[in-house]
């Protein structure tokens, strides 16, 4: 289930948004070859050393406290949240701390953490269209999300409650990557079969893949390391050619797949899911 309240890599942001509501109550993506990066941006690209990299940690703690977004001195106290938006974007703190601040507006503002009630939330998770496959790691350790894209039918859903449980789904694929053992990002399974383009069960969502677009480059930026679009269709050739240009370097990431090519992404026919493992017949 991808329902689970936020933890770790957002519960940080969360933490840092919320703070001030709290206290007032009390009173260029690299492509790796086949599989991905296992990282992406090593310090040094964009730092001469560990003094240069406190230094712009520093930078950006004041700067984001200058600009003081929902949560800016919690963040400003995160030199782990710092370093991965001065990562992101390859050390330029003005940018950085852009985009960290739109991240903590989102947080704080937004109507997938502030206004969809959990039963609504609940109600798209009953439908099975996301799920974080627990204890499943691709050939590189990362954690693996599945999304069955014939399961989101436009007519039916309720936007909001789609957009708070793929952003708890995604939170939930960055908590499990283990950063200690180098894993930083994850595998995003896109099960494109049975796809429609249009009628009463169209699956193809443009005002959502804006969001999804959103999601992955401001507010999770460089978690995901490869995007699997499996068994998609002919008819997903024309909505494809819309969402491309939309995706920027994003777009580096995507590989599309036949479903029984699905085993390369992982070490041994053992390791490959159950609920993947019907793409191999």
């Amino acid at each position: 289930s991808a329902q689970a309240q936020p933890r770790a890599w957002h519960a940080r942001l969360q933490r840092c948004a919320c703070a001030e509501a709290g206290a007032e109550a009390a009173g260029g993506v690299a492509d790796g070859g086949v599989l991905g990066t296992r990282s992406f941006t090593p310090a040094r690209s964009w730092a001469e050393d560990d003094a240069d990299v406190a230094v712009r940690v520093s930078a950006a703690a004041q700067a984001l406290l200058e600009a003081a977004p929902p949560g800016a001195e919690a963040a400003a106290a995160d030199e782990a949240l710092l370093l991965w938006y001065l990562r992101d974007r390859k050390g330029d703190t003005d940018a950085a701390v852009k985009k960290l601040c739109r991240a903590l507006e989102w947080r704080a503002t937004a109507p997938e953490w502030t206004s969809v009630g959990d039963e609504a939330v609940a109600r798209e998770d009953a439908t099975g269209k996301v799920a974080l496959l627990d204890g499943t790691r691709d050939a590189l350790g990362r954690p693996v999300l599945l999304v069955r894209v014939s399961r989101h039918v436009v007519a039916e859903r309720d936007i909001d409650a789609s957009k708070a449980l793929s952003a708890r789904a995604i939170e939930a694929a960055v908590d499990a990557c283990d950063e200690q053992a180098g894993v930083e990002q994850f595998l995003g399974v896109f099960d494109m079969r049975g796809f429609r383009a249009s009628g009463d069960k169209s699956n193809a969502d443009f005002a959502f893949v804006k969001f999804m677009v959103k999601l992955l480059f401001d507010y999770f930026p460089r978690r995901v390391g490869r995007v699997l679009l499996v068994g998609a269709p002919l008819g997903f050739g024309p909505v494809w050619a819309v969402v491309r240009p939309w995706l920027g370097s994003y777009g580096e990431l995507v590989r599309f797949v036949k479903p029984h090519e699905i085993r390369q992404y992982f070490s041994t026919d053992e390791d490959v899911p159950e609920e993947l493992s019907d793409m191999m017949r």
